[in-house]
């Protein structure tokens, strides 16, 4: 498996050629990029693109995945306008992605709010995913649904229900990007694991401590209650072998520690 992280592991005031420094230091080899907004905004053109890209490269990394497009949470959007502006958004978003040299992207959809039920948001799910899947095989990106909290938008919220949506489009290009940490509120991550199969593209981990069982149980790795024996047990099943990314806060006081500290676990928890 590979070693990843997204941008979270480091402090905000972190510049990106210490965050990269940082990365390739503790023997990771990738990093999941947030696209469309700060260091490459949407509408930036190719050579700014290339630029960003071999900065990366320069560190001896590559971008595992990208999220964000400048789009949150409108492409999940009740009113039909703001969606389609969202959509705008996407032909450029997926083409930076093709250029940055990975083949994934982070989306978050079917956001449930106070006034979207759960089946109208996957319904707006679907004429979403319908609309940009010819942008998704024209670019080659596969567009990765992640099963998030309901109260953060999520409403694939049990593995039958994604696994459904994914398989009733027959394509590769939608695909899933599950999250170890998230799910084990309610539910046992090597399940989920087993149930969606090769539908798995891309993995994010953190832990989770379920005494806490709300957004402050999240934690380090190895400082929580997932089973990682036998979330690794899972993935060898299904035969996944890719990008596995941390979605962790940076260690208070010490995030170099931190970062090298999240690399050891991974090797870790690699050889359980």
């Amino acid at each position: 498996m590979k070693k990843s992280s997204d941008e979270g592991l480091f402090p905000a005031d972190w510049a990106l050629e210490r965050r990269l420094a940082a990365l390739a230091g503790a023997g990771f080899t990738g990093i999941e990029m947030d696209i469309g907004d700060g260091t490459l905004p949407v509408g930036s053109s190719s050579a700014e693109i290339a630029q960003f890209r071999n900065l990366v490269e320069s560190h001896g990394l590559v971008i595992s995945a990208g999220r964000g497009g400048g789009m949150g949470a409108d492409l999940s959007s009740a009113d039909a306008g703001v969606r389609s502006k969202a959509i705008e958004t996407v032909e450029w978003f997926l083409n930076a992605v093709s250029e940055l040299g990975t083949d994934a992207v982070l989306m978050v959809l079917g956001h449930v709010t106070e006034e979207i039920r759960h089946d109208q948001a996957i319904d707006i799910a679907r004429s979403v995913v319908t609309e940009i899947l010819p942008i998704a095989e024209r670019t080659g990106v596969r567009l990765c649904i992640e099963p998030v909290w309901p109260k953060f938008g999520g409403s694939f919220i049990e593995p039958l229900g994604l696994r459904a949506f994914i398989d009733s489009y027959d394509n590769e290009f939608v695909r899933a990007d599950f999250d170890v940490g998230t799910v084990l509120v309610c539910a046992y991550p090597q399940h989920w694991i087993r149930i969606l199969g090769n539908r798995i593209y891309r993995v994010h981990v953190k832990d989770f401590k379920t005494g806490i069982g709300n957004i402050s149980g999240f934690t380090h790795l190895l400082h929580g209650d997932v089973p990682w024996a036998q979330v690794m047990e899972a993935f060898r099943e299904i035969g996944y072998d890719g990008w596995i990314t941390c979605e962790l806060s940076p260690l208070p006081g010490d995030p170099d520690e931190g970062i090298r500290a999240t690399s050891h676990a991974l090797d870790l928890i690699f050889a359980m």
